[in-house]
């Protein structure tokens, strides 16, 4: 199952990288306005289910346990879909649908911690990002009220949070390739 992970280290850091980008622009433009606002997190959203599709069928290729990155990965596309076709219905229907994505995500990250925690020693960083989605849904759901800028703020910390955590673990699994020789 290791080796599942390790080969698809590049598609986990890469998500994180895009998740910090992402957190960036958030903190670069803080006023920027609902309609720029609900098109980069959807684009962000829809990247990072590519991203999570792509590792799930790499897994399968395998043998590997796939179907959680593979259902996150649909979800974030259909979320990222949903959000950008209808991106000013509502803020509460875009700070809803980014906290079911969250928490739904997060749930899955924490099954695949589990999954790993027999099998390697990093895998409480995994566990980790998925506590920043949850942390992010329980907090959107509880303040849907709150301005564009607020929701920019707390979605670019869970972004950099998010973000580091994947780079990290998307590291740890590359030293693995290269101390254990397991091909990357």
């Amino acid at each position: 199952m290791l080796e599942t992970w390790v080969r698809n280290w590049r598609a986990i850091t890469v998500r994180g990288v895009l998740a910090i980008a992402f957190g960036i622009l958030e903190i670069v433009w803080p006023r920027m306005t609902l309609r720029v606002l609900v098109g980069i997190l959807a684009a962000w959203i829809f990247a990072n289910g590519i991203l999570a599709l792509v590792a799930g069928i790499g897994a399968a290729k395998r043998h590997g346990r796939s179907a959680y990155l593979i259902f996150e990965g649909i979800l974030g596309m259909v979320a990222g879909v949903v959000v950008f076709v209808l991106p000013m219905v509502t803020a509460y229907a875009v700070v809803f649908v980014v906290g079911i994505w969250a928490v739904i995500a997060g749930f899955f990250q924490l099954a695949a911690a589990l999954a790993l925690r027999h099998h390697v020693t990093g895998e409480w960083l995994l566990g980790l990002s998925g506590v920043a989605s949850i942390v992010l849904g329980i907090l959107l759901f509880t303040h849907p009220s709150a301005g564009a800028v607020a929701l920019g703020w707390l979605i670019a910390a869970y972004a950099l949070v998010f973000g580091a955590l994947l780079v990290a673990f998307g590291l740890w699994l590359r030293s693995r390739a290269v101390h254990r020789q397991v091909p990357a």
